[in-house]
């Protein structure tokens, strides 16, 4: 094994935001700030019930919940920016959260902290492409969202910084449907968007490239999938005629976790494609060994084709450090939506079929099993025409990282 590769013990500190490197009482020390560390402090002050491995927190009543905040200079840049992009993403960070939990919008609380010299203009713009980016969102669900905000608070700041809470509602979803953490070995892996299609944007704005338009615009204002996860969403009408397993002698519960048939994973891809797969085979992971199978016995290994990812041409085009299958895997803010689904079900419009589940293996990995927790598969052809197929691990460390060292706007 690589030493690229994630062995499972790893994977399972992972799914539980965990980096495995810190002792169980650093509160005290002086460690540089990583993701996992900021929610080992914060994760004692919450409510048992509270799982860190999805989008959004969903209560007994199946609303959704989930915040998100916008920074200037971390986030957005005014050099690349207007203030009607910077609220057409604010909205979309948040509205992607629910539609990767299959959530239907409801409404959203706007915390926004501006500079004294902030043109009254400005915020107008700022709100108009908010109220433009909700209006889009729910335009499946043939509703205006003219009453969409609800409140919130501004408040005079050194920087524009902008904090959302989105609140949307499951309606007849079944419970274990569009949690990462539902993925089961056989399920078919599908995406909605052109994976790097922003991150190539922010590339050609940042190197004063002509063209690029389609992405440029991609970057600005993100297009939200919620038309998809609308006909993803309709599969469920055909759960009744799947939901009895052919084996008799299987659990035949809807809610059950070994039931292939019965779950679908879902999460959307504001971190980049190769974060979202990474994730949702980690919380999977540690989902079946949670419920008692064994650690490791249903372990899963995401495996993406690259023959059948969808790349826009503005991505194809990319000539950089930064080629496109790092553009495609690795950038972020596309808002597309990964998920796994039974081989049963077809694949819903608007999505593409880009991999498959497969079992992860604890000590071997070679042309079919597989150690880590996702992989890429590269096909190259010799000029004989005899095909070579090899697996490339999907990297954890070259996702985005929310306390990395971030200057301008995030790739």
């Amino acid at each position: 094994m690589s030493d690229t590769d994630i062995n499972i013990k790893e994977s399972f500190k992972e799914a539980n935001n965990d980096s495995g490197n810190d002792t169980g009482n650093d509160t005290g020390k002086d460690f540089p700030l990583t993701e996992s560390r900021v929610l080992k402090v914060v994760r004692p002050f919450m409510a048992e019930n509270i799982s860190l491995n999805e989008d959004a927190y969903i209560d007994d009543l199946d609303r959704v919940m989930t915040t998100d905040m916008l920074i200037e200079g971390t986030h957005f840049d005014w050099q690349y920016s207007t203030p009607y992009d910077v609220g057409w993403k604010a909205a979309s960070v948040n509205l992607s959260d629910l539609n990767g939990m299959l959530a239907r919008p409801l409404q959203l609380t706007v915390g926004l902290g501006i500079p004294k010299h902030t043109l009254q203009k400005d915020l107008h713009d700022f709100y108009q492409g908010l109220s433009d980016a909700c209006n889009a969102a729910m335009k499946p669900w043939r509703q205006e969202a003219s009453s969409f905000i609800v409140g919130g608070d501004t408040v005079r700041a050194p920087q524009w910084s902008v904090s959302i809470t989105a609140i949307g509602q499951r309606v007849n979803v079944p419970k274990l449907w569009g949690l990462r953490s539902s993925a089961q070995v056989g399920h078919r892996v599908i995406l909605s968007g052109e994976p790097g299609l922003s991150a190539t944007g922010l590339w050609a704005l940042q190197n004063g490239l002509d063209g690029y338009e389609a992405a440029k615009t991609q970057h600005r204002r993100p297009a939200l999938r919620s038309d998809a996860m609308k006909n993803l969403l309709e599969l469920s009408s055909l759960l009744d005629e799947h939901k009895q397993p052919k084996n008799d002698d299987a659990p035949s519960s809807v809610d059950s976790v070994n039931s292939v048939k019965n779950t679908l994973a879902l999460m959307d891809t504001s971190d980049g494609l190769a974060d979202a797969a990474l994730k949702i085979a980690g919380a999977s992971s540690n989902a079946s060994a949670a419920a008692g199978s064994g650690f490791g016995a249903h372990s899963i290994s995401i495996v993406l084709n690259e023959r059948q990812l969808p790349c826009h041409p503005d991505v194809h085009d990319v000539k950089s450090a930064n080629n496109p299958r790092d553009m495609m895997l690795y950038g972020g803010e596309d808002f597309g939506l990964l998920a796994c689904i039974p081989s049963e079900y077809p694949v819903p419009e608007g999505f593409v079929e880009i991999g498959t589940v497969v079992e992860r293996k604890a000590d071997s990995f070679g042309s079919s099993d597989f150690s880590g927790l996702a992989y890429l598969q590269v096909t190259n052809e010799s000029e004989s025409g005899e095909e070579s197929v090899k697996y490339i691990p999907l990297s954890a460390e070259k996702t985005f990282q929310h306390f990395g060292d971030v200057s301008g706007e995030r790739v």
